[in-house]
């Protein structure tokens, strides 16, 4: 199928919360996480404004 299995979007109140439940679905063992952090259209902006 490739290099996933399966993916999954998820939100949480905040990072510390997102990535204590990554943290816990990953200790058992039997799953292995990445994450991907998305940029709103006002970040993505102020991103691009610094750019030369």
């Amino acid at each position: 199928m490739g290099r996933f299995d399966a993916i999954a979007i998820s939100e949480a109140p905040n990072d510390e919360v997102y990535a204590g439940t990554i943290l816990a679905i990953g200790a058992g063992g039997k799953a292995r996480t990445e994450s991907l952090r998305p940029f709103t259209e006002n970040e993505l902006r102020s991103m691009m404004a610094g750019l030369p």
